[in-house]
């Protein structure tokens, strides 16, 4: 099917509370850059950063930007983990033991060497569900996963102290390290977990080890090396370690929160629509261009255009107060009736966009039809003052998927577009798909003049 060309345009008025108030020809030359910023033909857009950091440019590799998912964050703390068991395998078996260990307990490392592996040998065995659900893009929670790669970092660290010593600087690195992540990457849950886990296993090792119930007690008390077992000094070693940690890691964790806090407060504003409370238009041609450059036979996409009928009349006979809630009550309506993982974002004035992953072509026409529905249900009461009453409207929809594939992200909402302009002509409140007939090279003014 050869795309359409570009319908005529909308009458200005027909977005008289939209967010720019840019007829439908301004709005089509919209572009998306990368880090989703907008800008429109012919205007001045912010300039974007030079360069993103090295995070988010891997996280939109593995297919999330603006947020990391459970996933991702556990691919990235595995992956890094896989490179340490490396890095340390080769320190334990092939370089005597430097420069973590000395020649004292060289023996004991070389002995060691099949325990270290062995625990380490289990990362790579975590690493390859992980990259699965990173593969196909999986954003759900996974608390079994977060949890168990927590839980899993805590022993290692614990492991990690038996064979360094629990006052080594290697050992301290790795838990500053295991908590700053945690801080950062997970919930508070989730770092407690793992730091119970840290301090038991840390506690069991030591009991162990002073028990004789564990061999390599020398590794163990490498870090207490000319001491012996001066119980007075490791005791107050202890208690200043615990109190530094009191101080320390609490602050911490008030700056990460702060952050955090602020991060999530600018990201919201940043992608958020602020009458409706759904995503805005750029937000929501973010997440189609990275969904568009994913789409295959194997993984279809779907988009749907949706605009209010009749909108313009709607401001002009009950005033845009009114209009202002019906738009919110249509936006929470198509809201409550897509998938958790489809997308909804307001695409201009009384004009909605529909993202949805995974969906052929009778799928889309399916949820466009349910929405549809869901807002001819709709109930919007007028003021008194405007005459009071109940008021209905309706919605008419375009529907455009693929494959068959499209050279670009325009040309496939303009062939989506194109169908909504179908549905007006047709008679609106109805749903048109390209895939029902060839779509109309253009759309004729009805009785008004407008195809609103």
């Amino acid at each position: 099917m050869s795309p359409p060309s570009t319908p005529p345009h909308k009458e200005e008025a027909a977005l008289s509370t939209a967010d720019d108030g840019r007829d439908a020809h301004e709005r089509r030359a919209f572009t998306s850059s990368g880090d989703g910023l907008q800008s429109w033909s012919g205007r001045v857009a912010l300039e974007a950063p030079d360069e993103r950091p090295l995070l988010d440019r891997m996280a939109e590799r593995v297919g999330s930007t603006t947020h990391l998912s459970d996933a991702t964050k556990c691919f990235f703390v595995q992956a890094l983990m896989c490179v340490a068991a490396g890095i340390y395998g080769l320190t334990a078996v092939a370089l005597d033991g430097w420069p973590f260990f000395d020649e004292s307990v060289l023996g004991s490392v070389r002995a060691s060497a099949p325990w270290s592996m062995g625990v380490l040998a289990v990362w790579p065995a975590l690493l390859v569900p992980t990259v699965r659900l990173v593969r196909v893009h999986d954003h759900e929670p996974r608390p079994v996963l977060t949890h168990l790669t927590a839980i899993y970092y805590a022993i290692n660290i614990s492991f990690f102290s038996y064979i360094t010593g629990p006052f080594s600087a290697p050992s301290g690195f790795a838990l500053l390290a295991g908590v700053v992540t945690g801080m950062l990457f997970f919930e508070g849950q989730v770092l407690a977990l793992g730091l119970f886990f840290y301090g038991a296993g840390l506690a069991l090792i030591a009991y162990l080890c002073h028990g004789g119930y564990l061999p390599f007690e020398p590794l163990y008390l490498a870090s207490t090396a000319g001491r012996g077992l001066d119980a007075d000094w490791l005791l107050r070693s202890t208690v200043a370690t615990l109190a530094l940690s009191l101080i320390v890691f609490p602050f911490l964790g008030m700056i990460v929160a702060s952050w955090r806090y602020r991060e999530q407060r600018l990201e919201r504003a940043a992608r958020t629509d602020a009458l409706t409370g759904i995503y805005n238009r750029g937000y929501v041609m973010e997440v189609l261009d990275r969904a568009f450059a994913r789409a295959s036979a194997k993984r279809p996409l779907s988009v749907v255009m949706v605009d209010i009928d009749h909108f313009k009349r709607v401001n002009d006979d009950h005033g845009h107060l009114v209009g202002d809630e019906v738009l919110r009550r249509v936006a929470r309506a198509l809201q409550e009736t897509l998938r958790r993982h489809d997308t909804l974002g307001r695409y201009g004035g009384e004009e909605f966009m529909l993202v949805l992953p995974g969906s052929g072509g009778a799928e889309a026409r399916v949820a466009a039809e349910r929405c549809r529905a869901a807002i001819a249900t709709l109930d919007f009461g007028v003021p008194a003052a405007r005459g009071g009453g109940s008021l209905r409207c309706t919605a008419s929809f375009g529907v455009a998927t693929v494959p068959p594939a499209y050279a670009t992200v325009e040309t496939f909402l303009d062939v989506a577009d194109g169908a909504l302009y179908q549905a007006k002509r047709g008679g609106r409140n109805s749903v048109v798909s390209d895939r029902d007939s060839q779509v109309a090279e253009g759309s004729a003014p009805d009785e008004q003049g407008t195809v609103g």
